[in-house]
């Protein structure tokens, strides 16, 4: 037996608005994504990981957007402020600002440091 193709009314961006709009406004789970899917469209598991990966590929996209909007309006601000304490001749102010600008463009990456202190391998066979 053939299985029936589902006829939607609702085009597949609308589905997938309403996707988004449930996993984050409503905090709902995938599973119970997925359910509502299958409830309301008919969707199998298949076609509901695809919806449910369209939606978070749009929403990884947004973010991606606001964060360059984000640092776009920090590095205009910070000029701003360089330009200031340039003109008031403060130049340990300068610098800092400066810093605070390369690490905002990704020019200076702070340097982390760890130490350990103790280290312990067990490899099968020897350590036995």
């Amino acid at each position: 037996m053939g299985r029936k193709k589902l006829e939607h009314k609702i085009s597949k961006e609308i589905i997938i608005q309403s996707l988004i709009d449930m996993k984050y406004s409503q905090c709902a789970s995938q599973l119970t994504l997925i359910k509502f899917l299958k409830e309301k469209f008919g969707y199998e598991r298949t076609m509901a990981y695809e919806l449910l990966k369209a939606a978070d590929d749009i929403v990884v996209e947004v973010a991606k957007e606001n964060a360059n909007d984000i640092r776009e309006k920090q590095l205009i601000s910070l000029n701003e402020q360089l330009e200031s304490a340039k003109g008031d001749g403060d130049k340990k102010l300068v610098l800092e600002i400066t810093k605070e600008i390369n690490k905002i463009s990704y020019i200076y990456i702070e340097k982390i440091e760890h130490t350990i202190k103790s280290f312990e391998v067990k490899l099968p066979g020897i350590d036995e």
